[in-house]
């Protein structure tokens, strides 16, 4: 497959489907080896202001030393853009290495009988690829939705998780509600 046809599989994956579980998308990793535990995780939410906050924190940690990885949502030309290492879309041939490694997975999951993963999963399994592979040393990530996913790692132990929270705007006040109760559950656990 090269990438032309990747970016079409993709584009074809449902957007729009049932979410699947924490669980299907915690298992997901784990087959891929947990690359989330490789590279500590910053997650900015909010309404406004996100892709600023995450150009203000690469620039300080770049800085500092440190390598950056972003995952972004959504994209606007091309669906590298998602995808960041140090301020540079990832190239053609890493966006297809991780698309083969998840789509292996989702075949996989297919055969046994298990989910597809969503649009969204696979971009975000193929991210935590990219970033694992390329060694980041943070890994920054936002988006409005999905917040489930998002944090899967802070919900398997967390590895120096940080969050930045943003300005929230009316229209998103009750689901940034549920995640802040979901993330004290998750804490007293």
């Amino acid at each position: 497959m090269n990438y032309e046809e990747a970016v079409a599989y993709i584009e074809e994956t449902p957007k729009f489907t049932k979410k699947n579980s924490l669980e299907h998308t915690k298992e997901c990793l784990r087959r891929l080896g947990n690359p989330q535990e490789k590279f500590k995780v910053i997650h900015v939410a909010g309404t406004n202001g996100k892709g600023s906050t995450c150009a203000f924190l690469t620039s300080i940690l770049r800085e500092a030393g440190y390598s950056c990885g972003l995952f972004t949502s959504p994209h606007l030309v091309k669906i590298n853009e998602r995808f960041q290492i140090n301020e540079v879309n990832i190239d053609d041939d890493t966006f297809l290495k991780a698309f083969e490694r998840v789509k292996v997975l989702a075949d996989e999951l297919v055969a046994e009988g298990s989910y597809h993963p969503t649009y969204f999963e696979m971009l975000f399994l193929m991210g935590m690829v990219i970033f694992a592979e390329s060694g980041v040393d943070y890994e920054e990530r936002f988006r409005q939705g999905n917040a489930e996913i998002l944090n899967s790692k802070v919900h398997s132990g967390g590895y120096g998780q940080c969050s930045e929270k943003c300005g929230i705007g009316f229209n998103h006040r009750r689901a940034f509600q549920r995640w802040r109760n979901d993330q004290r559950k998750h804490k007293k656990v």
